[in-house]
């Protein structure tokens, strides 16, 4: 995928993000960008623009919650899916 382009700009529920989905869950990687872009737009915060920021801003939001988090922990696992080329079916976070 494609680092470099400011994913603000980009459906992100179209292709590729929208294939890209959690083994263990209904979730794919365009909804964990969208989730990190309507964040910060509904807080007033700059949107992330690479799915490593998305990555940092998602895992932030997990900082702040005091509960198992089931969409941040899948959100997580395809951002490092993504980026770092993990197998999430062999290497997750969801209990």
């Amino acid at each position: 995928m494609n680092q470099v382009q400011d994913l603000r700009t980009l459906p992100v529920f179209d292709e590729p993000y929208k294939n890209i989905k959690h083994p263990f869950t209904n979730y794919s990687l365009g909804e964990a960008i969208a989730l990190a872009i309507n964040n910060a737009k509904m807080f007033g915060k700059k949107s992330p623009a690479s799915l490593r920021e998305v990555r940092d801003y998602i895992a932030d939001m997990m900082q702040r919650v005091d509960h198992q988090w089931l969409t941040g922990y899948a959100a997580l696992d395809l951002l490092d899916a993504a980026i770092d080329g993990k197998d999430i079916s062999k290497d997750h976070r969801l209990p």
